[in-house]
C-alpha cells in the first residue's frame, strides 16, 4: 500500500499585500519616483504602443 504525503505551502508574499489604493506620503511617492527613474535610465521599460500590439496579438483583439 503506497504512502501519500501532502504538503501545504503558504506564500508569504500573499499575506503582506498592500492595498494599492491607500494614500501615500510624500516621501513614499518620492521613493517610488526614484525607483522609476532608475529603471528608466537602465532601459527597463517598454513603449506603450508595443505593449498594446502584443496584447492585441495575444488575445486576438
Amino acid at each position: 500500500m503506497p504512502n501519500t504525503i501532502q504538503l501545504r505551502v503558504e506564500d508569504e508574499s500573499k499575506k503582506t499585500t498592500q492595498n494599492p489604493y491607500t494614500s501615500l506620503s510624500e516621501d513614499e511617492i518620492l521613493q517610488q519616483l526614484d525607483v522609476s527613474r532608475s529603471h528608466a535610465s537602465e532601459g527597463m521599460y517598454r513603449d506603450a504602443d508595443d505593449v498594446i500590439i502584443d496584447m492585441r496579438e495575444k488575445y486576438g483583439l
